[in-house]
């Protein structure tokens, strides 16, 4: 870490009127259809067939279905008219935040969490400016906090102000976790074991070493301090539990612990619903130096050896079982492009 970011900065808190303020400043207008019927959360999607609502009646033109002949236009006019229909649908998405402990760290830019709460903010704010509904869900070390999925602006400005008192709380369990000093022992570090690195811990590198890590038989110096963070395939099932029929699930994420079986839950979820899986990675995960660090560990060891690149196999396999997966850095306009051309439907 080149700097360590200062307590109360941006780069580590998640902030109410930051979030607001990405409703107008971070993306440009995305262009959505317009429901016929103006009623909370209607929203008339592209889908397949015509649909069943009534949209428009116009003149036929060579190609139109006859089967949708208008007979009282027609009749009153003498010209032959047909009806063109869309399907009017509720435009609903469940906003997963992890604030577990894995997510508590970068080395530049933010912590991947702040970074996380930005781009669920991002989106949430476009699908409410659509006639869409959204609601949160929030989970951390000490617990989790959670919004029933509604239509309006007030939704969503409850989703903000529990999205930056759910991550100071994770970060004050952090702290207060991290209490009493950490124990020293040397380990290859594994993946989804390099946080929480707290912009103020830091990662203070060694000389570079061509001998291979150790290959940590620790067993008792390895005891945990904590109970290690709930498995991301367990945030996952409780989502799909609280998301309406037909509603989307948002999960900004680094997909750290992930548990046993966490693809063959985000199958059974894409299969049935939109998985969207926002990956926060910070710039030692895409890029990790060659050289051994010594950081600290998710159960409170202060680690040694070299940092493991990025999964890469494993988001291809995300991608196969129908999860939508899109790359998030925690630099300040990390995946703003692919945020732009993502659409929630």
């Amino acid at each position: 870490m080149s700097h360590a970011a200062s307590p109360g900065s941006p780069a580590t808190e998640v902030r109410f009127d930051d979030l607001v303020a990405l409703r107008h400043g971070s993306l440009p207008r995305q262009r959505m259809a317009i429901p016929s019927v103006l009623r909370p959360g209607g929203f008339a999607g592209r889908r397949r067939g015509h649909g069943l609502d009534i949209h428009d009646v116009r003149h036929f033109v060579d190609g139109d279905d006859l089967r949708h002949a208008d007979p009282a236009a027609t009749a009153r006019t003498g010209r032959l008219h047909v009806r063109t229909f869309h399907e009017e649908r509720d435009r609903a998405a469940l906003l997963v935040a992890d604030f577990r402990r894995p997510m508590l760290w970068a080395t530049r830019g933010r912590l991947r969490s702040v970074a996380g709460a930005a781009a669920l903010a991002v989106l949430g704010w476009r699908i409410i400016d659509a006639g869409g509904k959204v609601g949160l869900l929030a989970v951390r070390e000490g617990g989790l906090d959670h919004i029933a999925v509604r239509p309006r602006e007030r939704t969503m400005m409850q989703v903000a102000g529990a999205l930056e008192a759910g991550h100071a709380r994770a970060l004050a369990e952090a702290q207060a976790a991290a209490e009493g000093g950490p124990r020293i022992a040397t380990a290859a570090p594994a993946r989804g074991g390099l946080g929480p690195l707290l912009a103020a811990f830091g990662a203070r590198p060694r000389p570079s070493d061509s001998s291979p890590a150790p290959a940590a038989p620790l067993g008792e110096a390895r005891t945990q301090r904590h109970a290690p963070p709930e498995p991301l395939h367990a945030v996952l099932e409780r989502a799909a539990r609280l998301v309406p029929r037909g509603g989307a699930i948002v999960c900004a994420t680094g997909l750290d612990t992930p548990g046993e079986g966490f693809e063959a839950v985000v199958g059974s979820i894409a299969r049935r619903r939109r998985l969207v899986l926002l990956l926060v990675r910070d710039a030692l995960e895409t890029a990790p130096p060659a050289r051994r660090l010594t950081y600290y560990g998710d159960d409170g060891l202060v680690l040694d050896g070299r940092i493991p690149a990025a999964d890469d196999a494993r988001v291809a396999v995300l991608r196969a079982l129908g999860a939508t997966v899109v790359p998030i850095g925690t630099h300040a306009d990390g995946g703003a492009d692919d945020l732009a051309a993502l659409e929630i439907a």
